[in-house]
């Protein structure tokens, strides 16, 4: 994680869901209780994304936007870019 202000940066790699997914949960808690404006998820070392993982973006989405903040996904592609695609997470994130 790397933190300067007012913006986050989160770079998440491998396989994610489970374990990884629960603790996300908890950094978007406290991200969120920070009220963080910009939240960057670098996603480009993912390999895959799981409904666990989905959930938790889709929980950090919500509670970032209940304070006017932004989550901003940078480098999907494979098979978590397919997977967003079709939950249609394209239409409610920034995707860079």
């Amino acid at each position: 994680m790397n933190d300067r202000a007012t913006q986050t940066t989160i770079q998440i790699t491998g396989l994610l869901g489970g374990i990884k997914a629960r603790e996300l949960r908890l950094v978007s808690d406290q991200l969120a209780s920070e009220k963080r404006k910009e939240i960057i998820l670098d996603l480009s070392t993912l390999e895959m994304l799981d409904e666990d993982y989905a959930g938790v973006l889709l929980y950090l989405f919500n509670r970032v936007s209940d304070y006017g903040g932004q989550v901003r996904i940078v480098g999907l592609s494979g098979q978590p870019l397919r997977t967003f695609k079709i939950l249609r997470f394209d239409q409610i994130f920034a995707l860079n």
